[in-house]
């Protein structure tokens, strides 16, 4: 009886684990990517860590509105940019309008007509400001909804164990 019992927590913990998996990022098309002239998402292939921002959309957006003005302007900013760089991070913005990022940043867009879909596919609802991070093995790695906060992003990153090993490298 307690071998059952074992054996079903083993199967369990199984499960678990697999549903606690990163899932893939889906596909979807790309203008103007200046990281190799990828047209899709996964054409940037597995060189460059990905950064989806996605602008909020509707109408009186208020709060999210004024968030994502900060998020642009935190997106422009030198400092997040040379971070960006240092982390083999391409920005994909998802966006209707024309957003400036800082010098260096690697970058591309997702087509305004693919904009929905791409959002359907992260699972993010029409009004959601957010940010998905993708790491070089095509992997969800997180999404934050609302904001754009450079800290958690480097620190998603720096905590990567590809990243780590790559630091590891570096230093020698």
């Amino acid at each position: 009886m307690q071998q059952t019992v074992f054996g079903a927590a083993l199967f369990a913990l199984s499960l678990l684990s697999m549903c606690a998996e990163a899932s893939p990022a889906p596909d979807f098309p790309l203008l103007s990517a200046d990281a190799g002239g990828a047209k899709t998402f996964r054409a940037l292939g597995s060189n460059w860590r990905k950064l989806i921002v996605f602008a909020p959309e509707g109408r009186n957006l208020g709060i999210a509105g004024m968030k994502w003005n900060a998020a642009r302007a935190k997106l422009a900013e030198p400092e997040f940019g040379r971070g960006l760089a240092e982390r083999d991070v391409v920005v994909i913005v998802a966006a209707r309008e024309e957003i400036s990022l800082a010098a260096g940043v690697k970058s591309a867009r997702v087509p305004a007509e693919a904009i929905p879909a791409t959002r359907t596919a992260f699972a993010l609802g029409e009004g959601d400001g957010a940010t998905v991070l993708v790491g070089k093995d095509g992997e969800i790695a997180q999404v934050w909804r609302g904001h754009l906060d450079p800290a958690a992003i480097f620190a998603a990153i720096d905590a990567m164990p590809m990243r780590q090993a790559e630091k590891r490298e570096r230093s020698r």
